[in-house]
Order: C-alpha cells, then structure tokens, then sequence
C-alpha cells in the first residue's frame, strides 16, 4: 500500500527518483539542442547566399595555397581582394535561423535507451525542466 492517496496498491502520488529524473532530463535536453542545431545549420547552409559565401571562401583557399612550401604568404586580401571584399558582404550572419523540433522523436530516442515507456521520459523531461526553472 501506497504512503497517501488512498487504500488499494498503487494508488496515490508515483514517487520520483530524483537520479533517472535528472539522466534522462539531461539526455533529452542535450539531444534536443543537438537536433536543433543541426537543423539550423542545414538550413543555413541550403541558403543561397551561404553557398556563394562557401565558393568565396574556396577561391581564397585556392589562391592562399598556391605558394609552395616555404614561402611567405601573403595577407589574403592580398591575394584575392574581390573574393574578401564579397565574403565581408555577405558574411553577416548574428545567429541561426530558428527550426522548429518535434519531441516525439527525441522522447522515442531516450526511451529506447532507457528502457522505459515514452510516457515516463515525457514526465521525467518535464519535471527536469520544472527543477531546473525553480533553482535557476
């Protein structure tokens, strides 16, 4: 029988281990933001503007490394001033487009690794998020 909540077995308020609550809230917070991330960052490198920015920045390369060995390099702008003046241009990025995630696929994720139903990762990732706000 449980502490509270009532007399048949079971019943009442589930007990939180504190130890898996805060495993598996910190797994799926850092899964999470790593997908997050990524798909940021394809989303960023499909935009036009960074695809020329990447060709700039290989036509600097090229013209860096075209010394042999040895030999002093020159400033890049030096080398290929158009290609920096452009790369200044459009390099302008403050931050990464937002991309929204779902936390199906993450929950599913954590629960295989842990063995445990989607449902309890849901409520350990909420109740890790509701810890952290509380003493943060």
């Amino acid at each position: 029988m449980s502490k509270h909540g009532g007399r048949r077995s079971g019943a009442g308020r589930r007990v939180i281990i504190r130890r898996p609550m805060l495993t598996i809230g910190v797994a799926c917070e850092e899964e999470f933001a790593r997908r997050g991330e990524a798909a940021a960052e394809a989303r960023y490198e499909s935009l036009s503007k960074t695809k020329k920015f990447r060709e700039l920045q290989a036509k600097v390369t090229k013209a860096n490394n075209r010394f042999a060995i040895g030999e002093r390099r020159q400033a890049t702008w030096k080398i290929a001033p158009i290609s920096v003046a452009a790369m200044e241009k459009t390099d302008r990025r403050s931050r990464l487009p937002a991309v929204r995630i779902s936390r199906r696929a993450v929950l599913a994720e954590k629960a295989a690794q842990f063995g445990v139903s989607t449902g309890t990762v849901d409520r350990y990732w909420k109740l890790y998020r509701a810890w952290l706000k509380k003493s943060g």
